[in-house]
């Protein structure tokens, strides 16, 4: 007993020492492996006490579109091509380096369970270079967008194109990701979260729009929910957050969303945008692009909570009408829409 006890110690003091002592230049991958260590993210503890193994450490899986092969074992420097092959593989965390991630891949790119996917996170995969986790396979940071598109992707879901379909508890952070499928269908998603629970969706670039304005940019539905959406950018969506149904409340907060028809579509009441418990606010609706940043369906006499954010207007424009240009709100069915501690926006693009 007492053996495991300074097994167990020695490796807490080796974690504390990696995770302290981190190296900034996160492309050497002796750096690399010793920040996977040092996330709690890639350990799992064992909850049977007796069990002398206290820790299982999680390696990562490292993907370059331009610097690697899907023959290659997924080390840092000889990283796999495609997400898609990473998946395969059943890897909990996977760095992915800046560059295009499309036509090798396989869509929907479906995150299973338990699975981190991280990107450029400082540049909401934007901008690469030393704000990615993984630079890619040579020696300096690789600068550019880090970006998943779903061009073609209509799969096996009837009359539906998904770009990224989330498992329960897992991550995607850090990529700019869009579906341009140009076929005329019924759902189009860029993040896709069906009868899951728990995932974590933050410090994206989001989009997805066609000439049918019909595209969500994250689509919620079935009896999941309890989802974090954090300061992610929405931007040329017909829909950013799409609530169809979800049984647990969500958090949306920190996000920015620019020029898009509707931020959120909230239709039975289960997305806190700020004050209602979970969410902070702070989401900041700017240069409405068609019409209003919040639609309530379906909802007479519920509480929409959307306390301490930023709008275009101050006192915040609520309609009935959903054909009302330019409004903050449109309130079709009576909801009690919580919007106090509002804040003007200081970019006046309205």
């Amino acid at each position: 007993m007492k053996q495991i006890f300074k097994i167990s110690l020695a490796a807490f003091l080796l974690l504390l020492f990696v995770s302290c002592n981190e190296v900034e230049k996160s492309n050497d991958p002796v750096s690399l492996l010793l920040s996977a260590v040092s996330d709690p993210s890639t350990l799992s503890q064992k909850n049977n006490s007796h069990d002398s193994s206290r820790f299982t450490i999680q390696i990562p899986a490292y993907v370059d579109s331009k610097g690697g092969n899907d023959a290659n074992p997924g080390t840092p420097s000889l990283p796999f091509r495609s997400i898609t092959k990473a998946l395969s593989k059943s890897y909990k965390i996977i760095y992915v380096a800046p560059g295009s991630y499309s036509e090798s891949e396989t869509f929907p790119l479906i995150i299973p369970d338990n699975t981190v996917l991280i990107g450029d996170e400082a540049g909401k995969g934007l901008v690469g270079g030393t704000g990615s986790v993984y630079g890619g396979a040579g020696s300096t940071p690789r600068l550019g967008e880090t970006v998943i598109i779903n061009f073609s992707g209509t799969d096996s879901a009837p009359l539906t194109s998904r770009t990224v379909v989330l498992g329960n508890n897992s991550t995607i952070a850090g990529f700019r990701i869009e579906n341009s499928d140009s076929k005329l269908i019924n759902t189009r998603c860029a993040v896709c979260l069906e009868d899951k629970m728990g995932t974590i969706i933050r410090n994206n670039s989001i989009s997805t729009y066609q000439s049918d304005r019909n595209g969500s940019g994250i689509y919620i539905s079935g009896n999941g929910g309890n989802h974090s959406i954090i300061r992610n950018h929405f931007t040329r969506n017909a829909y950013s957050i799409n609530e169809v149904s979800q049984t647990y409340r969500s958090k949306v907060e920190y996000n920015l969303f620019q020029q898009v028809r509707f931020a959120a579509v909230v239709r039975v009441g289960n997305l806190d945008l700020g004050g209602g418990g979970l969410s902070a606010g702070e989401n900041t609706f700017r240069c409405y692009n068609f019409t209003s940043q919040i639609l309530t369906e379906g909802l007479t006499g519920i509480n929409v909570f959307a306390r301490n954010n930023i709008w275009g207007h101050i006192p915040i424009q609520q309609t009935t009408n959903i054909n009302d240009m330019y409004k903050d709100i449109v309130n079709l069915n009576n909801s009690i829409i919580l919007t106090d501690q509002a804040v003007k926006d200081t970019v006046n693009c309205l």
